[in-house]
């Protein structure tokens, strides 16, 4: 049981990475076998889920493996240690717990209206990478998940480029972030946390 508690919570520090189950392991002091079939445990149980890669349609050499995220970032919290906002806010992991929660609510949507979520992500070897890609009736909507509350113009700099090489039309370029505003912004549009609901209509 210590064993197993520790692998939780080492998967809490792995939110939003791709699973690398021999690291995993490692970590946990544990064969890759047991990682693979406590994974399966905390899958079957709700407690975490995986987000595959989006790779159709591309030439490019991408990456292959899915991310990690938890159902509940408050039980994520409480694995990490954070039991207040104040410590969230200068956790170092701040960004990856708050993309968790867009990825939770951007599904949750989904099955509200009884959808299988679309949500996929995008990654290629060198490293330029989409949060979040909807897949929505064919259309592809590639979303980057900002926990800062203060708009950046730099926010956008992985949406341009992924307009550069996609094969295919992008719907709304978007960016959500941890502020208040949203409104279109030249080409793509900028998005509140507050206003995930909207994605699926």
């Amino acid at each position: 049981m210590d064993a197993f508690t520790r692998f939780v919570r080492i998967c809490a520090g792995f939110i939003g990475q791709t699973i690398n189950k021999s690291t995993l392991a490692s970590a946990a002091g544990i064969d890759r076998q047991t990682a693979d079939a406590w994974l399966s445990v905390l899958r079957t149980s709700h407690i975490v889920y995986t987000v595959q890669p989006y790779f159709r349609n591309f030439k490019k050499r991408l990456v292959k493996s899915s991310k990690l995220y938890f159902r509940d970032t408050g039980l994520a919290c409480a694995l990490l240690g954070i039991n207040t906002s104040e410590q969230l806010l200068t956790y170092y992991q701040r960004g990856a717990i708050f993309e968790n929660f867009i990825f939770n609510e951007v599904s949750k949507s989904f099955y509200n209206d009884g959808l299988t979520p679309p949500v996929f992500f995008w990654r290629d070897n060198s490293q330029h990478e989409i949060d979040l890609l909807l897949n929505v009736g064919g259309q592809l909507r590639p979303i980057e998940i900002k926990s800062g509350t203060t708009f950046r113009n730099e926010y956008f700099k992985q949406l341009d480029w992924f307009s550069k090489v996609a094969d295919v039309p992008l719907f709304k370029p978007t960016v959500i972030y941890g502020g208040e505003d949203t409104q279109p912004v030249g080409d793509h549009f900028l998005m509140s946390w507050r206003e995930v609901d909207s994605l699926v209509a």
